[in-house]
């Protein structure tokens, strides 16, 4: 039997004995079928960046159950990504709070949901900013379909209400807040305003937003980390300490109020290796930058333009396609990697047009992790149904570029900071059973 490889990057044709792959068709064809393979090295594998993704829900009913801040520096990969959430809050109801009521304190709360990348290791302090914007966001009903995105910009700062530090583990910020000055003459003419239900509470939650326009949490300058944040009424509030009577003590929560108002922008800037990523149209190749980069919140995907399956006759069956991706892993790694990645159909224009699916649903690539051995680690992504059906196609090859291009990327590029770093080409493999018995081998 033959085994045929073929190279797209250079022509190039290797016969040897490959008795182990004979079995792989005997389910399809019985004893005495020979199987045939073809391996291809992607040549055509590029890093692109995509030049938007909605990072709000656009709902009235709904919202995000995670929302990101925080500054990430990568000087080899990914250059500097920061992330800067907004959002409304407001009473969920009118309060009741007695009228010789004495303001304490006023505190905002926030909780880990215990998603973190960064340095973890060195235990530098991190510092955030709590602001009040000064603006409602808004969007385009039409062309933004109800939707903010992370290219959006966050609206202007009134001004700032405090400062938190942390460390950046588990423990810091699950103590992490921010606490307000007691003596700060907005809160308190706010809570003066609370006991006394003025107009604030009169068509809740839009009466209170109209007059606090929200909220903008920023990282500091030397923050390394980005984390989740829950999106949740029970779990981002403000809250107001008082006492009253005998020193009886109180709260009053001011929550997360109108997800159409609720968003995260990130900014990306580039290293030099992929500074010519102007528009999701631009591409490096691997060969330029050495590697090729899938990285969820900065918006790096990979491009690949596979081949045309190879023409068979009447007697061939495609068995197996599997394409295979040698990521490059890190012992300890301040940036986790995916357990899976998606697979999307794309054009010569690097537009995504929507998840390549198979019978069992989409198309995913799964990591397999060899922790002996980690340069052996594979994502393994099956096209045994993409390839069946490219080889069954009429067309082929004359129109094998309307369906080659696909694009690799995290599951969600809004949800998180998971990277994958490739640096050898990702190889094809598609493997034909031949079973005609009269067929010379």
């Amino acid at each position: 039997m033959r085994k045929f490889i073929y190279l797209i990057s250079a022509i190039a044709t290797l016969c040897s004995c490959a008795n182990e792959l004979e079995t792989i068709a005997e389910d399809f064809i019985g004893n005495g079928s020979s199987i045939e393979l073809y391996e291809y090295r992607i040549g055509k594998t590029s890093t692109i960046k995509i030049d938007s993704f909605a990072t709000s829900t656009g709902s009235n009913t709904v919202s995000l159950s995670e929302i990101f801040v925080g500054r990430y520096m990568d000087p080899l990969y990914g250059g500097k990504t920061v992330v800067t959430p907004t959002f409304a809050i407001a009473p969920m109801f009118t309060p009741v709070i007695e009228p010789d009521a004495t303001l304490d304190s006023v505190t905002f709360k926030f909780g880990y949901t215990g998603n973190l990348w960064g340095d973890t290791i060195s235990l530098r302090q991190q510092e955030l900013t709590l602001y009040e914007i000064s603006e409602l966001p808004t969007y385009d009903e039409k062309d933004d379909n109800s939707v903010m995105y992370n290219n959006k910009p966050i609206p202007p700062f009134k001004r700032e209400i405090a400062k938190t530090y942390f460390l950046p583990n588990k423990q810091g910020l699950k103590d992490a807040y921010f606490k307000i000055d007691k003596n700060d003459k907005y809160f308190t003419k706010l809570f003066d305003r609370m006991k006394y239900n003025d107009n604030l509470f009169y068509d809740l939650p839009w009466s209170f937003i109209e007059e606090f326009k929200g909220l903008a949490i920023t990282p500091g300058a030397n923050n390394d980390v980005i984390f989740g944040i829950k999106a949740a009424v029970d779990s981002l509030y403000m809250c107001f300490h008082y006492h009253f009577g005998e020193m009886l003590e109180s709260t009053f929560k001011v929550p997360l109020s109108s997800p159409i108002l609720q968003y995260f922008n990130v900014t990306n800037t580039p290293t030099k290796t992929f500074e010519s990523l102007k528009t999701q149209r631009d591409e490096v190749s691997i060969e330029s930058a050495s590697f090729a980069l899938i990285q969820g919140l900065s918006g790096y995907m990979v491009k690949m333009e596979l081949p045309a399956p190879p023409p068979q006759n009447q007697f061939s069956t495609l068995v197996k396609a599997e394409l295979e991706i040698n990521p490059l892993v890190f012992y300890n790694s301040s940036i986790a990697m995916p357990k899976s990645i998606s697979v999307y159909k794309s054009n010569a224009e690097n537009e995504l047009l929507g998840a390549l699916t198979q019978t069992s649903g989409e198309v995913v690539g799964k990591l397999k992790l060899d922790q002996e051995n980690l340069d052996a680690s594979r994502y393994i992504i099956d096209l045994t149904e993409f390839y069946d059906k490219l080889s069954n196609s009429p067309n082929f090859p004359e129109d094998s570029d309307r369906y080659t291009h696909i694009i690799i990327s995290v599951n969600s590029m809004a949800q998180t900071f998971d990277r994958v770093i490739i640096e050898e080409l990702p190889t094809l493999r598609l493997y034909y059973a031949h079973y005609n018995n009269d067929m010379k081998i």
